[in-house]
């Protein structure tokens, strides 16, 4: 009996040691696994980690490489507009102007943007709106470590509050009379200061007059023209809720004999005649000069400019011209106009009850009255008077979407008045 159980220790150790001796063999293989695994799983996020990166949709559709500061940012606006047009029988006589009532993309733009590190960024913007397509903005892009920003290509010059802000902010569907002296976009370099935490920025530019595909006629130095903006914010305050903007503008624009004009009409981008205009002067030069104006206290903002043009006439018939705006807006709901710091410039409305997630969107009211006088009899040149005023609804439904209504009424002094009452549909990502 002793004899048995013996041999049955031994044997029981014998199998114990055997199948321990598997289980920390499946044990290692099973670790080594593990470890393969792991070593797999690290690579997958190191590769997943390296590949461009969408970012939030509500900013637009930007594609950044992570760990860099480069990203590319796809982005648009579409503009569609309805106008109903009037006018009296003084006008019609002399301009037989468009009366049907019509419609048309004001702007249909798309837009490439992007950076290839912190201090270089590009720009590439067309519009398609027209037959043709034209070139807008269109730069590279400098930023030293200073704020100052050094654009160079096709951009818009540095005069003109209301027309520096871009048509996706502008309280009213069509920009004032005064738009009739804007340089406007031209190929040349923009030099300006960025500093957001300062109160007094400026920008100076040297520009050659550019055609829709930005090219210009250079062909020395007396061709280019200068462009010069000073801007002081004595305070920001509120979160951006209450704020004050004054500015200067100066710009000398060589003409070398070429002809220059000043047209508009106002109210509606479809009107398909200039009520106001000088007609072509020959001119050695023009110099404009602007002053701004801008102050926002929460939903209340009023907004003005006025620009006058002293033309250096060839046949020594110099001649001077002038006009102002003056504009006050306020929102119905609980928002405000919100100002950009960097650029000195209204930015866009964000609505504090979206509509698409069951608000009511922000609803804002705005009145304008404006004037132009393209007079100057001791120079020959007539080309009228004309004050305008204009009442506007807005409904931004999101911050990216909004609709439009103005009633634009003009008074063209002896040649009676014009009218529209026009709508917007505008969306941009």
């Amino acid at each position: 009996m002793k004899k048995l159980a013996l041999f049955a220790l031994i044997t029981g150790h014998f199998f114990a040691d055997t199948h321990t001796d598997k289980l920390e063999t499946r044990i290692k293989l099973l670790e080594q696994g593990l470890n393969a695994l792991k070593t797999e799983l690290k690579l997958v996020i190191e590769a997943e980690k390296s590949k461009p990166k969408l970012s939030n949709p509500s900013k637009g559709l930007i594609i950044k490489k992570p760990n860099t500061k480069q990203y590319i940012k796809v982005g648009g606006r579409m503009m569609i507009d309805y106008s109903f047009l009037s006018a009296d029988q003084g006008l019609i006589n002399k301009f037989n102007p468009n009366l049907k009532n019509s419609s048309e993309f004001r702007r249909a733009r798309i837009h490439i943007a992007g950076a290839t590190n912190d201090k270089i960024s590009y720009k590439l913007s067309y519009e398609f709106s027209k037959a043709n397509a034209t070139i807008k903005d269109t730069f590279i892009k400098y930023k030293s470590n200073s704020q100052k920003g050094l654009r160079i290509g096709h951009t818009v010059e540095p005069f003109g509050l209301e027309y520096m802000n871009s048509s996706k902010y502008i309280t009213f569907m069509e920009r004032s009379v005064i738009d009739a002296f804007y340089p406007k976009y031209n190929s040349g370099i923009f030099y300006m200061d960025e500093d957001p935490k300062k109160k007094f920025t400026w920008a100076l530019g040297l520009f050659g007059d550019a055609g829709s595909d930005g090219k210009t006629g250079l062909v020395g130095k007396s061709v280019w023209n200068t462009t010069a903006r000073f801007i002081y914010d004595p305070y920001y305050k509120n979160n951006g809720k209450h704020y004050l903007h004054l500015g200067f503008a100066q710009s000398h624009r060589n003409s070398n004999g070429n002809s220059i004009s000043f047209s508009i009409t106002p109210g509606s981008h479809l009107w398909n005649k200039k009520f106001n205009t000088t007609g072509n002067i020959s001119a050695n030069s023009t110099d404009l000069y602007g002053l701004e104006f801008l102050w926002n206290k929460d939903k209340l903002s009023v907004q003005s400019e006025y620009v006058k043009s002293e033309v250096n006439a060839v046949n020594g018939l110099d001649s001077e011209f002038s006009g102002w705006y003056v504009f006050a807006s306020y929102f119905l709901t609980n928002d405000h106009r919100p100002y950009n710091r960097k650029y000195r410039l209204s930015s866009r409305v964000k609505p504090n009850s979206d509509y698409t997630k069951g608000g009511r969107g922000a609803w804002q009211i705005a009145a304008r009255y404006s004037t132009l006088d393209l007079n100057d009899t001791s120079a020959k040149v007539f080309g009228g008077k004309v004050n305008s005023q204009t009442f506007g609804l807005n409904w931004h439904l999101t911050s990216n979407t909004r609709v439009m209504w103005n009633y634009v009424l003009s008074d063209h002094q002896t040649l009676g008045d014009s009218k529209s009452f026009n709508m917007r549909l505008q969306i941009d990502f």
